[in-house]
């Protein structure tokens, strides 16, 4: 190949019509304002596969793709700085052994102990007043697993695109940038993608038979599909109740290691998660309490942290809308936490005018890929399947995702439209079986029911005892199963196992006692 630069920042790039073994390049031109990684499209480029969506899942995925040799790859991007995300939304990853394999293929995987906490040193900690009372560690690190990281979602997704820039040869990301439309090309059987930029007001088409959509829960691919697929049933969201879908939630800027409690006995141990329990507000304190979760940021003692708050959205707390009163609110509830001392006036009123985040349904596309005309489409991540945030597997399920296209395109020989019916074959039944783990693994954690949480602590109590006695008959709740090195369906067969083994012992100890009375 050929590349010419001139001195007005236009490249053009002149490839022969040779087939390579993972797409097929034509000539095309590529203009560029700062580098080959931030370029946009010429009308009518033809690119062997096009990503939509640069978050965490996206752009992992045009990693995975480049390790695989692959040599033509465009992310799009809405944001211009992805990795930056609203203060008030701003949230952590909790990356276990099942996302710890995809990181492995891109070469992060020996960063995570940089960017974040593991699960086997960090303690859970509540706080209610002039104490914190250290109550458990909490992971237990299943034999032969690795620990689990806990990171902030903006750290992780920098170190992602510090490793998309060194494969700048390879990937280009189209930063703000969003799909606009996509039509079929009837002559070639590619799919043609409309992308469009807010920034600069300009449109661009590219023409691909490879199409990864990471763009989340309302994913507009999905949506643009309707239209052009033939079977616009396969593109479907089913739909899944759970308690947790009642939830609102909303994060607070702290400062740096903020003390709990007034007394300053109670710091705040950035490798730790802590809860503060609250007292209640108003004229009804039984129905206005609220609590403040820490979750781990890094092991630097410097990092800020953030206070999350999970609460139902008709709560009296969603309810305030002024900064003052939302400074009371938390001085009623949080009598020993000096509010004024550690939370500034401009970081609570960022906190009151930003509206909170609620947990989704939980959702999956019916057809996790299909082929249409000549062009793949899969879907990943979000796009694939949405839920509540109660097992920690949104960022893994995303990844695993990865690591099943991984191998179906090696087992396909990269070959994508075998590859897609392979993905949705071999994937299809582990989906199934997270949306069930997703019911009844732990919706009332939050304690939106104190009735039912109690309920649901006692189902994990009475499970990891019997797992204790009989290891081969009972199984800890899926709460616990979901950090072993098992496949979902795998895991929901246990949970079931041992919810039919207990009723099974329930049966005989009735049985046992009836004998013994009559």
């Amino acid at each position: 190949y050929m590349v010419v630069l001139n001195s007005v920042s236009f490249v053009s790039v002149s490839l022969p019509g040779k087939r390579f073994q993972n797409g097929e390049w034509s000539l095309c031109k590529v203009r560029c304002k700062k580098s080959w990684a931030m370029c946009a499209l010429e009308k009518g480029t033809a690119v062997g596969a096009v990503v939509v969506g640069g978050g965490p899942i996206g752009s992992v995925a045009a990693l995975m793709l480049a390790a695989r040799g692959w040599k033509d790859i465009t992310v799009v991007e809405r944001s211009s700085e992805p990795w930056v995300s609203n203060p008030a939304r701003t949230f952590s990853y909790l990356v276990s052994h099942r996302g710890q394999k995809m990181l492995r293929e891109i070469g992060l995987d020996d960063e995570l102990s940089k960017l974040g906490v593991p699960t086997d040193v960090n303690s859970f900690a509540l706080v209610s007043g002039d104490k914190a009372l250290q109550v458990f560690r909490s992971y237990v690190k299943p034999e032969g697993n690795r620990p689990g990281y806990w990171m902030l979602r903006t750290h992780f997704l920098t170190a992602i695109y510090r490793l998309l820039e060194q494969r700048s040869d390879v990937i280009r990301v189209l930063k703000g940038y969003h799909l606009e439309s996509i039509q079929k090309v009837v002559e070639t059987g590619a799919l043609e993608l409309e992308l469009h930029s807010d920034s600069e007001g300009a449109s661009t088409q590219i023409e691909t038979k490879f199409v990864l959509a990471c763009d989340g829960a309302n994913s507009k691919t999905r949506t643009e599909l309707l239209s052009v697929v033939e079977n616009p049933q396969d593109l479907d969201i089913l739909t899944y109740d759970t308690p947790a879908a009642q939830l609102c939630y909303r994060s607070l800027q702290l400062p740096l290691k903020p003390s709990l409690n007034r007394n300053g006995t109670v710091g705040s141990d950035p490798t730790m998660i802590y809860v503060l329990s609250g007292h209640g507000f108003g004229s009804e304190p039984s129905k206005s309490s609220f609590r403040m979760g820490l979750l781990p940021v890094g092991i630097d003692p410097n990092l800020p942290r953030r206070g999350s708050f999970t609460m139902p959205w008709q709560h009296p707390f969603w309810e305030i809308k002024d900064t003052e009163n939302m400074f009371r609110a938390f001085e009623e509830n949080f009598p020993y936490f000096p509010v004024r001392e550690v939370i500034s006036h401009q970081a609570m009123e960022e906190f009151v005018h930003c509206e909170p985040v609620r947990f989704p349904l939980i959702q999956r596309i019916r057809k996790l890929s299909l082929l249409e005309g000549e062009a793949s489409v899969f879907f990943l991540g979000d796009s694939a399947h949405a839920f509540p945030p109660d097992l920690g597997q949104g960022i893994n399920a995303g990844l695993q995702d990865l690591e099943v296209l991984y191998d179906t395109l090696h087992q396909s020989q990269e070959d994508v439209a075998a590859a897609s019916s392979l993905y949705h074959e071999e994937h299809d039944e582990d989906i199934q079986a997270l949306m069930r783990l997703m019911q009844i693994g732990g919706p009332y954690q939050y304690r939106q029911d104190k009735f039912r949480n109690t309920l649901w602590v006692f189902n994990q109590v009475l499970r990891k005892n019997l797992h204790k006695l009989a290891p081969g008959l009972f199984y800890p709740q899926v709460f616990s199963l979901i950090s072993f090195d098992l496949s979902y369906k795998e895991i929901l067969r246990l949970a079931n196992q041992t919810t039919r083994n207990i009723f099974i012992l329930i049966f005989l100890l009735v049985s046992l006692c009836l004998k013994v009375v009559l």
